[in-house]
């Protein structure tokens, strides 16, 4: 008997084995030439039903046999009392299912308490499961439209179809965004490196995102940082950042708070310098300060590209160009302020003089840190590039705007992503773990527990049960 056949015999007592056996029969026929492709797919979205069938109906009776384990235990009768028995309807990875469970009551601490939802993974008014919530916060860490998330991942969940009524699977925007505000922020522990080395650089860079909901701000500013180790050529003209790491805290106070991560990775004890590169801002000219207070030995860097802008914007002739960059490159400030005043003196229009009189101030107040770039970093600082793949593309698609509160949580999830972490490990984590009282989860941190003390505690088939998990009605 070939495997085909008994893949036959397998189907034959259900509605949809039928229905498959008959498209089957339809599509490899000798004389069934019209259409051969729609009849494949169709023979595929019946396969998929079929199998999909099997899931739905394994599932209900796998979380019965759990059920039914915890609540027929000697062990459960010892912490818990049963109040009642209900249904619940659930959106799997292959499609809806209803299942039984049984409520309880600790005995006490009189909260309600429900073994299998716990097991599950699933909050309170949770229509979807762990799994699909998990894809829904990974795909969004790399796709810019929350509907465009839950179109996929609601195909994703759903059998193959060809029908026009496949819409209706669609998850809508505000599941999605139901799902990923479910945790304001899910902190990732960092790995330390096996070898720190004695030069670090950080490019550092912001970028203002449209916001609503705040009468005082249009937009939001962002400050990003990455952090490598060195740059070495990967192609011809191309180069790639070894260890690059980035670090984004859209709340508090951002230098700070890149030190505590940075010395979760690396040693700062062996860096003998860091270079701070970036436009000239005055929050990333403090970095160096504040690294000094640290005792580490930090220089600030000026990003060549916003020097080269800045002279664009003195002077269209390329000469006199090559002459401003040849004076700041060279350090000579004094030649390069003269060549400078004397084209403001032959400058009539007004807009023109302020222009220059500006860029003229911005070069010379980078001045040393021109110096720094050219005769100690020479490497240059790509940080537009960064930020423009990080967060410019992602989030700054206007007229797209977001709420002022819940931005910093989307900025977490990009970053994260952006720095290798598996988000879908990270979320199932965090549903296991739970949020702080601030909407925050710490994957890294260690809560004591006392249940040694406890001697209502040696149950194993007790959970611990989060405060977020706790509801009177299921």
């Amino acid at each position: 008997m070939d495997i085909l056949t008994q893949a036959l015999e397998l189907t034959n007592n259900s509605k949809e084995g039928i229905s498959l056996i008959q498209t089957l029969s339809s599509y490899i026929h000798p004389s069934s030439i019209a259409n051969p492709a729609i009849n494949y797919a169709m023979f595929c979205e019946n396969l998929d039903t079929y199998i999909r069938t099997l899931c739905t109906n394994l599932l209900p009776e796998a979380i019965q046999k759990m059920d039914d384990e915890f609540r027929y235990s000697p062990h459960r009768k010892d912490r818990y009392y049963v109040k009642q028995t209900r249904s619940r309807t659930i959106t799997t990875l292959w499609g809806d299912i209803t299942y039984k469970r049984t409520e309880y009551v600790d005995r006490f601490t009189h909260e309600s308490y429900c073994y299998v939802d716990r097991k599950l993974g699933l909050l309170k008014r949770m229509r979807y499961d762990a799994t699909v919530c998990s894809l829904i916060y990974e795909a969004y860490s790399s796709d810019i439209s929350m509907t465009s998330v839950g179109r996929n991942i609601g195909e994703r969940i759903h059998r193959y179809s060809i029908s026009g009524d496949r819409k209706d699977n669609y998850i809508s925007r505000q599941t999605v965004w139901n799902i990923l505000n479910r945790f304001k922020e899910i902190n990732y522990p960092e790995t330390p490196q096996e070898v720190t080395p004695e030069v670090l650089y950080v490019m550092a860079d912001e970028k203002y995102i449209p916001v609503q909901g705040d009468p005082n701000h249009a937009k939001r500013m962002i400050k990003t940082a990455a952090t490598f180790e060195e740059r070495i050529k990967v192609g011809k003209d191309r180069y790639e950042l070894v260890n690059r790491h980035y670090f984004s805290f859209p709340e508090g106070q951002f230098w700070p708070q890149f030190l505590d991560k940075l010395s979760d990775i690396y040693d700062l004890t062996k860096v003998k310098r860091i270079y701070i590169m970036g436009d000239g801002a005055e929050w990333i000219k403090a970095g160096v300060d504040i690294l000094h207070s640290q005792d580490l030995h930090a220089s600030y860097a000026s990003d060549r590209f916003h020097i080269f802008q800045a002279i664009e914007h003195i002077t269209k002739d390329d000469n006199i160009k090559t002459l401003l960059l040849n004076y700041v490159i060279h350090n000579k400030k004094k030649d390069f302020t003269n060549v400078v005043n004397s084209l403001l003196e032959e400058e009539v229009s007004e807009t023109r003089i302020k222009t220059i009189t500006e860029k003229r101030n911005y070069i010379l107040s980078n001045f040393h840190g021109i110096q720094v770039m050219y005769k100690e970093v020479k490497i240059g600082c790509s940080m537009e590039q960064v930020i423009s793949h990080t967060l410019a593309r992602h989030l700054t698609s206007i007229p797209k705007a977001y709420s002022y509160d819940r931005l910093a949580t989307y900025v977490s999830n990009r970053i994260n992503q952006q720095n290798g972490i598996d988000l879908r490990i990270a979320y199932l984590q965090a549903l296991d773990k739970g949020p702080d009282e601030h909407g925050k989860v710490y994957l890294d941190s260690q809560k004591i527990d006392f249940s040694f003390f406890d001697k209502h505690c040696e149950d194993t088939y007790h959970l611990p049960f989060p405060s977020y998990y706790l509801e009177k009605k299921y």
